[in-house]
């Protein structure tokens, strides 16, 4: 199952590499994610963002936020604070 679950994901990845629809991707996760009240949708398409945008190195860099801080933030165990998620998503260029 975590092989498929990868392969999508790098499928995923690619294609909004492609297709520069990130935004429209991440407005969708978010829109599930409140209506689900349930932000892991939302955290990870977060992480498959910061993919899409080059990594979390270069997306650390970028944010001058901590690498170990975002993979905390967003752990699908985790409850980040708003301003984390603002940060990130900021750094990711979403907007609503």
């Amino acid at each position: 199952m975590k092989r498929v679950q990868n392969d999508y994901q790098k499928n995923l990845v690619n294609q909004l590499k492609v297709s520069k629809r990130l935004n429209a991707y991440l407005a969708e996760c978010l829109r599930l994610s409140i209506e689900d009240g349930n932000g892991q949708t939302f955290q990870l398409a977060l992480r498959i963002g910061i993919e899409v945008k080059g990594g979390m190195s270069k997306f650390s860099k970028k944010i001058k936020m901590k690498r170990p801080n975002i993979y905390r933030v967003l752990a699908t165990d985790s409850k980040p604070t708003f301003d984390s998620i603002l940060e990130i998503c900021k750094g990711l260029e979403f907007k609503i």
